[in-house]
C-alpha cells in the first residue's frame, strides 16, 4: 500500500490522498488541509491525540460474489498521532464491520515529515485567519511584522485615531522557513491569507481591495490600486 497526494483547483487547494488497494480516496479542501498541517505542527500535540477533518471520497465495501461490491461515502477523515507517525482512518456514512461510528480500521500510517512535506507542497494558498489557533496565528503575525517587507498598501483610515489597512507583504514561514506572501487586512474584520508566489498574492490583493471598494467602502487614506478613488472624511463615500 502507498500514499500519494496531488493538488488541484485554481482558486484554492484540493488535497487528494489516494490509498491503493481496497482502501479509500480522501479529498480535503484547502481549509481542511491547512487544519491538518496545523495539527501536525502543533507543539502541544502528543501521541494519542486525534483530529477529525471533513473529507469527500469513497471506500469499497466487501460484498458477496452475488451482490458484487459497492462503495461507502466518505464523510471525513480521522488522524491519530501515533509513535510511528499519523494513522489515517476514513469516516463513512454507514456502519462498517459492526462499528457504529462508521470509522474504518487503520488505512495507513504516514511518517510525520512525509505528511508535512506533501501538505506543504500542495498548499499554495493558506487561509491563515480561518483555521489557525490563536497561538499559531500569533507566530505568523509576528513573522510578518519581523519581515517588515510591505510591497503594496491601501490605507482605509481617515486619521491616526482609526487604523484600517490592506497590504501585501512578504514573510518567512515560522515552521518551515520558506518564503511566502500574504494579503493582510486589519480592521473590524481581520483576514490573513498566505500565497506561495508573489503573482498570486498580487492578484488577490487587487481583487480584495476592488471588491471591498465596490461595496461602497470608502478609502480615506491612500491606495496603489488604479481606479480606486480616495475620498476625504465627510465626502460621499459612494
Amino acid at each position: 500500500m502507498c500514499i500519494t497526494a496531488t493538488t488541484s483547483a485554481p482558486s484554492g487547494t484540493t488535497f487528494l490522498v489516494h490509498l491503493d488497494g481496497d482502501s479509500a480516496s480522501l479529498v480535503l479542501d484547502g481549509k481542511e488541509a491547512l487544519a491538518l498541517l496545523s495539527f501536525i505542527d502543533d507543539p502541544k500535540a502528543h501521541v494519542g491525540t486525534a483530529t477529525v477533518l471533513r473529507a469527500k471520497g469513497a471506500f469499497p465495501l466487501a460484498q458477496s460474489c452475488r451482490q458484487g461490491s459497492k462503495n461507502a461515502t466518505v464523510t471525513g477523515m480521522t488522524v491519530f498521532c501515533s509513535p510511528t507517525g499519523y494513522d489515517l482512518h476514513a469516516n463513512l456514512d454507514q456502519d462498517y464491520h459492526g462499528r457504529d461510528d462508521g470509522q474504518t480500521p487503520l488505512l495507513y500510517t504516514v511518517p510525520a515529515e512525509t505528511l508535512r512535506e506533501m501538505l506543504a507542497a500542495t498548499l499554495d494558498k493558506r487561509c491563515l485567519s480561518d483555521v489557525l489557533g490563536a497561538e499559531q496565528l500569533r507566530l505568523y503575525t509576528e513573522a510578518i511584522e519581523e519581515a517588515n517587507s510591505v510591497y503594496r498598501l491601501t490605507d482605509w483610515s481617515a486619521d491616526e485615531n482609526y487604523i484600517e489597512f490592506t497590504r501585501l507583504v512578504e514573510y518567512i514561514d515560522p515552521y518551515d522557513e520558506t518564503t511566502w506572501f500574504a494579503v493582510e487586512h486589519q480592521g473590524p474584520v481581520e483576514e490573513l491569507t498566505g500565497y506561495r508566489d508573489y503573482d498570486s498574492a498580487d492578484k488577490a490583493y487587487e481583487t480584495f481591495v476592488r471588491e471591498l471598494h465596490d461595496t461602497g467602502y470608502p478609502c480615506e487614506g491612500e491606495t496603489d490600486v488604479d481606479g480606486i478613488e480616495v475620498t476625504s472624511p465627510g465626502d460621499d463615500c459612494y
